[in-house]
C-alpha cells in the first residue's frame, strides 16, 4: 500500500485494499490461519447450498420452521462429525412387477 500510495497519492483507497491493509493481516496474525477460510468464495458457495435448501423446503408454510429445517440440513452436511446424527433413509416400497406379467403373456400369445 506504500508503493499505491506513493505513486497514485490522489487515488481512491478501494474497500477490498482497505480490508487487506488493515483487516487480513491482524486477522491472520491473531488466528494462526489463513484468510481462505473467510473468502469471498467459501461465502459464495454456502449461499448455493442454502438456496438450494430453500427450493427443497419451499413447501413448509410456517417460514420459522422453514429456516429450522434449512440450518439443521445444512449444519449436518457441513460438518463431518455429525453425521451420525443424520436419521437413515426410509426405503421406499417398489410397484410391483404386474406391468411386466401383462407384457409377458401378451407376447407369449403372439407367438402361437
Amino acid at each position: 500500500m506504500k508503493f499505491y500510495r506513493k505513486n497514485f497519492p490522489h487515488a481512491t483507497v478501494l474497500p477490498k485494499m482497505h480490508i487487506l491493509e488493515d483487516h487480513v493481516i491482524p486477522w491472520v496474525k491473531r488466528w494462526r490461519l489463513g484468510s481462505g477460510l473467510m473468502g469471498e468464495q467459501g461465502a459464495e458457495s454456502i449461499h448455493a447450498h442454502i438456496m438450494k435448501l430453500e427450493r427443497i423446503h419451499q413447501g413448509i408454510p410456517d417460514s420459522v420452521d422453514r429456516l429450522k429445517y434449512i440450518m439443521k440440513e445444512h449444519i449436518l452436511e457441513s460438518d463431518p462429525s455429525l453425521t451420525c446424527l443424520r436419521p437413515a433413509p426410509k426405503k421406499r416400497k417398489l410397484q410391483s412387477d404386474s406391468s411386466e406379467d401383462t407384457t409377458s403373456s401378451s407376447d407369449s400369445d403372439s407367438d402361437l
